[in-house]
């Protein structure tokens, strides 16, 4: 429980307990643009130091995450586990070679603390606006190879940007998150 307290996932109340940090907008929007700014710096360094074992090891994580279904096809407001965990391994795969277990560290916690709010957007995700992660994931790899790193930064904004409007799109679903909370 510490660790969580210590990465914001829950808070802890003299006397009362523990219980799940709440979600709102504006933590949405903080958490959204310091990933896009750490998560950014780790890839430029990345992509400035990367050597052939690391683009190999992303290449393989990005064959690994298209090879699984995004949505369970029964229930399409519910994301295919397997697809989340190599979701963020293909995440972590891109700044590995950044260089610095520090960085790596800030962005393995605001990882963590978008996660939660990324399980909120799926359900937005269904009906009239929908959107195409594969092709979000593929203009990063694709920047990433031809080691353009202001091209790769901005496609990793745009995917971070495009999951912040999602949520977004679901704000009651995380006032009701909030509120039960």
């Amino acid at each position: 429980m510490s660790r969580l307290v210590a990465d914001g996932l829950v808070q802890a109340s003299d006397q009362r307990g523990f219980r799940v940090s709440p979600v709102s907008l504006a933590d949405l929007a903080d958490v959204t643009q310091t990933r896009i700014d750490i998560e950014g710096l780790a890839l430029r360094r990345s992509i400035e130091r990367g050597d052939e074992a690391w683009f190999a090891a992303l290449k393989s994580a990005w064959t690994d995450l298209k090879a699984v279904p995004y949505r369970y096809p029964d229930d399409p407001t519910v994301h295919y586990e397997e697809w989340v965990i190599r979701h963020r391994v293909f995440h972590r795969a891109l700044v590995n070679a950044c260089g610095s277990p520090w960085l790596l560290g800030f962005r393995d916690v605001l990882h963590e603390q978008s996660e939660r709010y990324r399980r909120l957007s799926i359900r937005r995700e269904v009906g009239a606006k929908r959107r195409d992660v594969e092709a979000e994931h593929e203009a990063i790899v694709a920047a990433v190879v031809k080691r353009d790193a202001d091209a790769a930064v901005r496609a990793l904004s745009k995917h971070f940007g495009i999951t912040k409007e999602f949520v977004e799109l679901a704000a009651s679903r995380i006032a009701e998150v909030s509120r039960t909370t």
